[in-house]
Protein backbone atom coordinates (compact mmCIF):
# COMPACT_ATOMS: atom_id res chain seq x y z
CA UNK A 1 0.00 0.00 0.00
CA UNK A 2 2.78 2.23 0.71
CA UNK A 3 4.71 2.93 -2.78
CA UNK A 4 1.39 2.90 -4.54
CA UNK A 5 0.12 5.54 -2.37
CA UNK A 6 2.98 7.71 -3.00
CA UNK A 7 3.04 6.93 -6.80
CA UNK A 8 -0.58 8.31 -6.70
CA UNK A 9 0.30 11.13 -4.78
CA UNK A 10 3.53 12.02 -7.16
CA UNK A 11 1.11 11.56 -9.75
CA UNK A 12 -1.85 13.77 -8.47
CA UNK A 13 0.78 16.35 -7.56
CA UNK A 14 2.38 16.63 -11.46
CA UNK A 15 -1.18 16.31 -13.29
CA UNK A 16 -1.73 19.51 -10.69
CA UNK A 17 1.65 21.52 -11.84
CA UNK A 18 0.77 20.60 -15.31
CA UNK A 19 -2.62 21.65 -15.47
CA UNK A 20 -1.71 25.07 -13.50
CA UNK A 21 0.94 25.85 -15.86
CA UNK A 22 -1.04 25.16 -19.10
CA UNK A 23 -3.94 27.58 -18.35
CA UNK A 24 -1.33 30.49 -16.92
CA UNK A 25 0.82 30.80 -19.90
CA UNK A 26 -2.27 30.70 -22.17
CA UNK A 27 -2.06 34.31 -24.54
CA UNK A 28 -4.87 36.27 -23.48
CA UNK A 29 -7.28 36.92 -26.83
CA UNK A 30 -9.18 39.87 -28.02
CA UNK A 31 -12.00 38.86 -30.12
CA UNK A 32 -12.28 41.36 -33.73
CA UNK A 33 -8.57 42.27 -33.16
CA UNK A 34 -5.61 40.75 -35.01
CA UNK A 35 -2.95 41.02 -31.98
CA UNK A 36 -0.19 38.84 -33.81
CA UNK A 37 -0.05 40.99 -36.72
CA UNK A 38 -0.10 44.02 -34.27
CA UNK A 39 3.21 41.98 -32.46
CA UNK A 40 4.83 40.86 -35.33
CA UNK A 41 4.74 44.67 -36.69
CA UNK A 42 7.43 46.13 -34.13
CA UNK A 43 8.05 49.81 -34.07
CA UNK A 44 5.05 50.18 -36.46
CA UNK A 45 7.78 49.47 -39.37
CA UNK A 46 5.58 47.32 -42.16
CA UNK A 47 2.23 49.98 -41.44
CA UNK A 48 0.31 46.96 -40.24
CA UNK A 49 -0.49 48.79 -37.39
CA UNK A 50 -1.36 51.66 -39.25
CA UNK A 51 -4.14 49.38 -41.08
CA UNK A 52 -5.25 47.91 -37.60
CA UNK A 53 -5.31 51.28 -36.17
CA UNK A 54 -9.67 51.15 -36.47
CA UNK A 55 -9.47 47.60 -34.74
CA UNK A 56 -7.76 48.75 -31.75
CA UNK A 57 -9.62 51.87 -31.01
CA UNK A 58 -13.07 49.32 -31.73
CA UNK A 59 -11.53 47.10 -29.09
CA UNK A 60 -9.83 49.53 -27.07
CA UNK A 61 -13.00 49.60 -24.18
CA UNK A 62 -12.41 45.46 -23.91
CA UNK A 63 -8.64 46.50 -23.47
CA UNK A 64 -9.60 48.79 -20.49
CA UNK A 65 -9.23 47.57 -17.27
CA UNK A 66 -6.91 44.91 -17.99
CA UNK A 67 -3.46 44.39 -15.72
CA UNK A 68 0.03 45.38 -17.67
CA UNK A 69 0.85 41.43 -17.98
CA UNK A 70 -2.28 41.05 -20.22
CA UNK A 71 -2.29 44.14 -22.55
CA UNK A 72 1.61 43.00 -22.89
CA UNK A 73 0.12 39.54 -23.68
CA UNK A 74 -2.24 40.90 -26.48
CA UNK A 75 -0.05 44.00 -27.75
CA UNK A 76 3.61 42.81 -26.92
CA UNK A 77 6.14 44.17 -24.95
CA UNK A 78 6.02 48.60 -25.44
CA UNK A 79 8.75 49.99 -27.85
CA UNK A 80 8.52 52.87 -24.76
CA UNK A 81 7.24 53.51 -21.35
CA UNK A 82 6.48 57.03 -19.87
CA UNK A 83 6.27 57.67 -16.19
CA UNK A 84 3.73 59.83 -14.80
CA UNK A 85 2.21 61.77 -11.98
CA UNK A 86 0.89 59.26 -8.94
CA UNK A 87 2.99 56.25 -10.10
CA UNK A 88 0.72 55.90 -13.44
CA UNK A 89 2.66 55.03 -16.62
CA UNK A 90 2.31 55.04 -19.86
CA UNK A 91 3.05 51.73 -22.56
CA UNK A 92 3.96 53.99 -25.83
CA UNK A 93 3.08 51.28 -29.10
CA UNK A 94 4.68 53.00 -32.53
CA UNK A 95 1.58 52.92 -35.12
CA UNK A 96 3.99 54.06 -37.78
CA UNK A 97 8.06 53.70 -38.60
CA UNK A 98 10.07 55.59 -36.43
CA UNK A 99 14.08 55.71 -36.45
CA UNK A 100 14.49 52.10 -35.60
CA UNK A 101 12.68 51.38 -38.73
CA UNK A 102 14.66 51.41 -42.56
CA UNK A 103 12.18 54.07 -43.62
CA UNK A 104 10.78 56.48 -40.77
CA UNK A 105 8.14 59.06 -40.19
CA UNK A 106 9.27 62.74 -38.45
CA UNK A 107 6.65 62.55 -36.06
CA UNK A 108 4.90 58.74 -35.65
CA UNK A 109 1.26 58.36 -34.89
CA UNK A 110 1.97 55.83 -31.67
CA UNK A 111 -0.88 54.55 -29.38
CA UNK A 112 -0.20 55.21 -25.63
CA UNK A 113 -1.94 52.98 -22.86
CA UNK A 114 -2.21 54.78 -19.60
CA UNK A 115 -2.00 52.47 -16.58
CA UNK A 116 -3.47 53.49 -12.76
CA UNK A 117 -0.80 53.19 -10.13
CA UNK A 118 -2.14 49.74 -9.62
CA UNK A 119 -1.37 48.56 -12.87
CA UNK A 120 -4.95 48.24 -14.51
CA UNK A 121 -4.95 49.81 -18.04
CA UNK A 122 -7.52 52.78 -18.10
CA UNK A 123 -6.97 54.96 -21.10
CA UNK A 124 -5.93 54.50 -25.03
CA UNK A 125 -5.14 57.36 -26.95
CA UNK A 126 -3.50 57.73 -30.58
CA UNK A 127 -1.62 60.77 -31.01
CA UNK A 128 1.94 62.18 -32.06
CA UNK A 129 4.02 63.80 -29.85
Amino acid sequence: MGNNFFQRIVFLISLSILLVLTFCNKKKKIENFDSETWVADEYGCSGERLDLMDEILKVKFKLRGKKMSEIEDILGKPEGIELYKRDQKYYIYYMEPNENCQTSKDNPLKLYVRFSAVGIANEFTVRTD
